[in-house]
């Protein structure tokens, strides 16, 4: 370009590499000017791309410079790591900066007087106080530093001299030039490392800091001879590394065309770019560790302030307020048996005192921390919301469990009920169920997959990324068939969908046909429209997987494993020759027996095993007679339908074999259209701690019941939907406390009768909604076999639990009227004593006559069908 435009520069233009920069006085004259250096280019048949001009501009960024018609300054960007410098917020940033501000003192005219509120600032033992001339010194220090002398123009005739620096959290350089008055800086750079970077040793991040800014100043070393300085002295000899592969290569390869002479200089003193790879305004923390504490209104509890609103709250109860008269009269528990509403509190009636004009249960049996006898503060109705979001929600309170909770409130509270009221506290928290497991995951029977003949129906999957080879390889495609077990994994470069697809279509439908079944799992690739097009040009009927469930796909995701573990014996150090070995492994497999057949892969498919080079090498291989065309057919025909109906007769066994050890370890669950559930929340956000991490999300409204297994569920506040698998759901408990009127279930009321031993007989007889479940008679314990449609009996049949024992009273479920019961409807039935699961009965079956068969009762929390004993609470 020098040559080209040779007898215009200086005069018409000025050229520095292949930037151009022509100038003019007027209008007239630039487009003049613009002419003559535009007919040099055409002469010498060079080109410029038009994105890249800029005309009549008014003013320019050229060389790391703005040129305008007001003279020359320097760029922004080079002084924006300067002029963005934060407020230093603990000794440790003044120190930084202050070091980076004295390595240029000599250009500071009164750098010391300037300096010193941050000198002292940084004094031992002095507290750290950023005052008003704390913040003039910081101000007038940044405005020296990013004016000249010390930023200067940089000098064709001189050597550049690039300073370089890594530490944990970015990486930092400073370019400069040796002047008779010492080093001038040209420009400063820096950046802070990703979190993969992070991860680097100390030498791959100082050699990562070089490669960055050498591209990033660029422009000033092509072509000249710089010093290259640094503080890590096993990088002087880094142009001596041999055998270098992968990314240190590539790195290699970008410097080759720059001409540097590496420079070591001690840590102490290299503190201008050992400053700006540790800026504060990275992310991660340098400085001195600090406590922060944060309190969001979300989490602010609704407090019971003092004794007093306490007070006032019982006195706005009608109930509370009738007992403190009677107590203040003297009135016996056998007067105040008149009174109906006091019915809850006669029990305790003799614990109950009045003491500084409030309500307090003494318990005799309960000491509190002076020894004396327990005293509980009697809480209203409209208080206990309160009095349990405050124990248990807040952060006091730690959202902890049923027995803490209890134990929190037998040391403080009282009111009728309480301990049922705390269990179905905790048990209606949605931050809790969010958060936390429950006693039982869902665990879906198995459905198994049987096919009919090889290649009916076939499966695919990507392996990866694996270690880049030398061919570019990355990924493996991965293609099973579900019958013979017979495979096929071809090396990738990428896994973009138009490439899967054309191997899929080149080297397995153009060899073993069209399947008419595909399977994969929910993956882009898979999921494309380029996919999708082909399975409706070919008549494929394309499946998938539900998220976040790979044993539906388990063909190819347990070869997955056994792939990647013959590769691992057999790689090279690097792990860059895996490609070729694939078809290596590959022969190794298909020649292997296959627990789901009994037989190898290539027998199945070929009907005879597979000559192996040991058979050549041992002449194990005899090979066969020679037999006419229709004879071998013939042999090859009959030995093939062996082979396949002995595959479907082990196949069939196996797949009951399976299903038996699955099904042992199952935990069916069931959910109608409408119930509430949490989704467990499987995904990793980056930046976020998944030990820290909530482990559902919801809750979610079913919608539909698609299989047995899938389901179909959207948001409770409503939004797109989902198809879940329900190994990921579990059960939502409704919130439905409504204290003021203290409803207790029925299980709450006979434990605590039970409990105070005060001779009851059991709780009054209440309604609740139930669901029948048929059990085919002979069904093991546990095995729930099918769901059917059955009419409901007459109005008043009982049916007798067997599970009552002489310490309950006798149960019964009466069914009442009700039209034909579809599966899981639900029926009104009345309910008396804390056990009534498995019960005996003859019911009319809608297929004929009346049977004996065994029909359970099953709350709608749907438990485990098999429970034998629950609280019906």
């Amino acid at each position: 370009m020098d040559l080209v435009l040779a007898d215009l520069q200086w005069s018409t233009c000025l050229v520095y590499l292949d930037d151009i920069i022509v100038f003019g006085r007027s209008f007239e004259e630039h487009l003049q000017r613009l002419d003559e250096v535009l007919g040099k280019l055409q002469g010498a048949t060079l080109k410029v791309k038009p994105a890249k001009c800029d005309l009549f501009a008014k003013q320019v960024h050229y060389l790391g410079h703005v040129i305008s018609d007001e003279g020359i300054r320097a760029d922004p960007a080079k002084i924006k790591v300067v002029q963005e410098w934060p407020v230093p917020r603990n000794q440790t940033e003044v120190r930084s900066f202050v070091g980076l501000a004295s390595y240029y003192r000599r250009f500071i005219k009164g750098f010391a007087e300037i300096a010193r509120p941050l000198h002292q600032l940084t004094e031992k033992g002095r507290r750290f106080k950023w005052s008003p001339d704390c913040d003039r010194a910081f101000l007038t220090l940044k405005a020296c530093l990013i004016t000249s002398p010390v930023l200067a123009y940089p000098d064709p005739g001189k050597t550049f001299v690039l300073d370089t620096d890594a530490s944990d959290v970015g990486i930092g350089a400073v370019l400069s030039q040796e002047t008779e008055g010492g080093e001038r800086v040209v420009a400063y750079a820096s950046r802070a490392l990703t979190k993969a970077e992070r991860r680097y040793a100390t030498t791959k991040k100082e050699l990562l800091s070089m490669v960055t800014f050498m591209k990033h100043f660029r422009h000033y070393l092509l072509g000249r001879e710089f010093v290259l300085r640094t503080d890590h002295n096993s990088l002087r000899w880094l142009n001596s590394f041999q055998g270098l592969e992968g990314q240190l290569a590539r790195w290699m390869e970008q410097l080759a065309s720059l001409h540097y002479k590496i420079v070591h200089r001690a840590g102490r003193l290299h503190v201008n770019a050992d400053v700006l790879s540790r800026l504060p305004s990275f992310g991660d923390q340098v400085g001195d560790p600090q406590v922060c504490v944060l309190q969001t209104a979300a989490q602010k509890p609704e407090e019971v302030n003092n004794v007093d609103e306490l007070r006032e709250a019982q006195q706005g109860d009608s109930d509370i307020q009738l007992i403190i008269s009677l107590k203040q009269g003297g009135v016996s528990q056998a007067e105040a048996v008149k009174h109906a509403c006091l019915k809850r509190y006669l029990p305790v009636w003799d614990e109950l005192v009045v003491r500084d004009g409030a309500l307090v249960r003494q318990v005799g049996d309960l000491q509190g921390v002076s020894g004396e006898p327990l005293a509980q503060l009697v809480v209203p109705g409209n208080m206990v919301p309160r009095i349990l979001y405050w124990l248990h929600n807040t952060m006091t309170g730690g959202h902890l469990g049923i027995q803490k909770v209890q134990a929190k409130v037998r040391e403080r509270f009282f009111w009728p009920g309480w301990s049922g009221d705390v269990r179905r506290w905790c048990r209606e928290c949605r931050e809790c169920a969010s958060r936390k497991e429950t006693g039982v995951s869902a665990r879906a029977p198995l459905v198994s997959t049987v096919t009919a003949r090889p290649y009916e129906r076939v499966a695919l999957d990507i392996l990866g990324p694996l270690p880049e080879t030398e061919r570019g390889k990355k990924y493996i495609l991965v293609i099973g068939d579900y019958f013979s077990k017979w495979t096929e994994a071809f090396p990738l470069v990428n896994q973009e969908a138009v490439t899967v697809a054309k191997v899929l279509v080149e080297e397995w439908v153009c060899r073993y046909g069209c399947p008419r079944s595909l399977h994969s799992d929910q993956g882009r690739n898979f999921e494309s429209l380029v996919f999708q097009e082909l399975c409706q040009l070919l008549e494929i009927n394309k499946t998938r997987t539900s998220p976040y469930s790979p044993q539906s796909d388990g063909l190819v995701e347990r070869f997955n494993r056994t792939l990647a573990t013959m590769l691992s014996l057999f790689v090279n150090h690097n792990q860059s020759n895996w490609d070729i070995l694939l078809p290596f492994v590959m022969m190794a497999y298909r020649s292997s027996v296959h627990a789901s057949t009994g037989f190898t892969p290539y027998k199945v498919l070929f009907a005879r095993e597979m000559v192996l080079p040991v058979d050549v090498m041992l002449n194990l291989d005899h090979g066969e007679r020679l037999k006419p065309m229709s004879e071998y057919v013939s042999s090859v025909s009959q030995t093939l339908a062996t082979v396949v109906e002995a595959v479907k007769k082990h196949q069939s066994e196996a797949s009951h074999r399976q299903k038996r050890c699955y099904d042992f370890r199952a935990q069916p669950q069931f959910y109608s259209v409408g119930e509430l559930v949490w989704m467990r929340d499987k995904a990793r956000r980056r930046g976020v701690c998944p030990k820290l991490q909530r482990r559902f999300k919801g809750p979610f409204k079913v919608k539909e019941r698609i299989s047995e297994v899938l389901y179909r569920v959207c948001l409770e506040k409503g939004g797109g939907d989902t198809i879940v698998h329900v190994n990921r759901l579990k059960p939502c408990v409704p919130s439905s406390f409504e204290v003021s009127s203290s409803p207790r279930g029925p299980g709450a009321v006979w434990k605590e009768w039970r409990r105070r031993g005060k001779g009851a007989t059991g709780p009054p007889e209440v309604h609740s909604p139930a669901s029948w479940i048929y059990l085919q008679s002979g069904t093991p314990q546990g095995g729930v076999s099918e769901e059917r449609s059955v009419k409901a009996p007459a109005a008043g049949f009982q049916l007798e639990d067997p599970g009552a024992t002489e310490d309950t009273a006798a149960s019964s479920c009466v069914v009442e009227p009700g039209s034909e019961v579809w599966e899981e409807s639900a029926v009104q039935v009345g309910f008396s004593g804390p056990t009534a699961v498995t019960v005996q009965g003859t019911l009319a079956d809608t297929g004929g006559g009346p049977q004996p068969q065994r029909w359970q009762l099953r709350r709608e929390r749907r438990l485990p069908a098999w429970t034998k004993d629950y609280d019906m609470q």
